[in-house]
């Protein structure tokens, strides 16, 4: 991964392991811009370890998304709470979508982000 980041040039990396909780801090010392986080990895925890410097993107269970629409609006909010006031995040499932998922649970997971952002 390091000779990957390192090779890209003139836009932002993102770097995403699955699985990776124990190479976090590894990787956050990586020539990249932000750190990709799966559903089992801890969004308090791994900014403690990735410190401020860069983004954090993730991560929703995307089996959520399998859940009623109020259940997949109450897990993304408790995702967006759990960054805090650290606005260096992108928002976004822990790892994708699977083919099989209503894209109606979609457009509620994206709506959620949504009206979040505005209050």
């Amino acid at each position: 991964m390091s000779q990957i980041a390192t090779a890209i040039e003139d836009v932002p990396v993102t770097l995403f392991s699955k699985g990776a909780i124990t190479s976090i801090p590894a990787l956050a010392k990586l020539d990249c811009n932000t750190i990709g986080l799966d559903w089992n990895m801890d969004i308090p925890v791994m900014r403690s370890l990735v410190g401020d410097s860069r983004t954090l993107q993730g991560n929703l269970d995307p089996c959520a998304l399998y859940g009623s629409h109020q259940s997949i609006e109450a897990e993304t909010i408790k995702m967006l709470n759990s960054f805090g006031n650290n606005k260096r995040h992108i928002v976004n499932l822990g790892h994708g979508v699977y083919p099989d998922v209503d894209p109606e649970k979609v457009k509620t997971f994206i709506k959620t982000v949504k009206s979040y952002e505005t209050k």
